[in-house]
């Protein structure tokens, strides 16, 4: 890495870091029913994460989450009906790596994921094997 690079990223950080305190978040949880949506058929181990996940969501905010399992398309489905949604906080997905990352180079979809939708957290590792 240069000395140009070097300032150029150096920059950036600094910047990320001062206007991080200007920075506010909407009120959650939203006044409607919270939606967490899945991309995969009910029964299989996304769902039961997915179903995991509300119950302590639901606990932590205090409101009922409900699991919406749109299964279909390698969960393109899914991913559409949330990017689709209004970004109010009162739907989520429980995403995957497919529809995010492999499927809009191999097809047209009619989101964009990373203007479309926006991570909120982590939530569960699945070991995949070739």
């Amino acid at each position: 890495m240069n000395k140009r690079q070097l300032l150029r990223a150096t920059a950036l950080a600094a910047s990320t870091l001062l206007l991080a305190g200007t920075a506010s978040a909407q009120d959650f949880p939203p006044k409607k029913p919270v939606t967490l949506v899945v991309g995969f058929a009910a029964g299989g181990a996304a769902d039961a994460a997915a179903r995991l996940i509300a119950k302590k969501l639901g606990e932590n905010i205090g409101q009922s989450v409900v699991v919406d399992n749109k299964g279909g398309a390698g969960g393109n489905i899914a991913h559409q009906f949330v990017a689709n949604a209004p970004a109010d906080g009162s739907v989520l997905l429980l995403g995957s790596v497919g529809p995010l990352t492999i499927a809009p180079h191999l097809m047209k979809v009619a989101y964009d994921p990373f203007k479309d939708l926006a991570a909120v957290s982590g939530g569960v590792n699945f070991p995949n094997v070739l």
